[in-house]
Order: C-alpha cells, then structure tokens, then sequence
C-alpha cells in the first residue's frame, strides 16, 4: 500500500462473520518541497520553543533537555526533510550540492518562520491578560 494516495481505492477490508465492508478514504497528501518545508518549520519551533522554556528553568539539566528534544526531532523528521533544524546547516548542505536552491530557500524561510513564532510564543500568554 502506498503511503499517499489521492483516490477512491479500498483501503481496508474488515470481516464480521460472512460479511466484508471496505473502508475507502480519500487522502489529502503533501508532498516534495511544501511538505518538507512543513517538516522543517515545526520542527524548528519545538527545537526553539524547548530551549527558551529550558534555558527558562535554570534547571541544570537543561544541555540534557536540549539534547533529547534534537535526537527526538531529528528522528521525527529526518526521514522527511533530513533535519536541518538550522539555517547553518541549511547553508553547509546546499554548498555541498544536496539541496537544491527551491528546496534551501523554502527551508530558510520555514526555519526562520519557526524560530520566530517559537520566540514569540511565551509573550502571547503575557499580552493576553
């Protein structure tokens, strides 16, 4: 089965004694730069929003918080985007040709955009009140 679709195909057939129902579903996928931009952009607000909220703490396991929430984005999405998670590392994979440059500049837009959002994100609770 293909993970993304977009037609009327029966996608799972569940049996009840003689009976067959056929589920279909209609999927909506995302593919190629959009949905690696996507993958990038989220990604880069939990990163960012976990190291204010750590740094934040003034716990002394904060380098340790930091650490795993990477490991845990970077196997969420790098089989997606291959994690860059960083306009750096954005910057040092496109020089060496393995992106190409509607890919790195959708990229340093979704990391940007992340990281903003995950910065402005602990004052919305302050401007509320």
């Amino acid at each position: 089965m293909r993970p993304c679709v977009a037609d009327r195909s029966p996608r799972a057939t569940v049996r009840f004694g003689a009976d067959s129902a056929h589920a279909y579903v209609r999927d909506t996928c995302m593919t190629g730069t959009p949905r690696k931009a996507v993958a990038e952009a989220i990604a880069t607000f939990l990163f960012v929003l976990a190291i204010i909220a750590a740094v934040n703490s003034g716990s002394p396991l904060t380098p340790l918080a930091i650490g795993f929430t990477l490991a845990v984005l970077v196997y969420s999405t790098g089989h997606i985007s291959g994690a860059h998670l960083n306009p750096a590392v954005s910057v040092g994979v496109f020089l060496r040709g393995g992106l190409s440059i509607a890919d790195f500049i959708s990229y340093l837009v979704a990391q940007f955009v992340g990281g903003a959002l995950a910065a402005l994100a602990p004052a919305a609770p302050a401007a509320s009140r």
